[in-house]
């Protein structure tokens, strides 16, 4: 299992240089909190969709910086947003601010 989900995570990490807008850039998050932000991640997270922009950006530098842990999911979240720049967490965060 640790395996599939750190193959799943190489793959998600990988696209994320590709991405140019805050909907481009949550592609790659779809695989585990749905294709609009309904789903929660692994069962464990919470749904994401329409999260305030300032929340969701300080929580995704949380993540980034190691020092967030919500869900059990921060290692998790750590390892997906370490290569993620500062501009494209500002524009993953507007995005799923607009999500209903």
């Amino acid at each position: 299992m640790e395996n599939l989900v750190g193959i799943i995570f190489l793959f998600i990490g990988a696209t994320f240089a590709n991405a140019t807008d805050g909907n481009g850039i949550y592609d790659k998050c779809s695989a585990c909190h749905g294709e609009r932000g309904e789903k929660m991640a692994l069962g464990k997270s919470a749904i994401i969709r329409g999260a305030s922009e300032e929340k969701t950006k300080k929580q995704l530098i949380g993540y980034k910086k190691g020092i967030l842990n919500q869900y059990g999911m921060g290692s998790i979240m750590t390892e997906q947003m370490k290569d993620v720049s500062d501009e494209d967490i500002n524009k993953l965060s507007k995005y799923l601010s607009t999500l209903k």
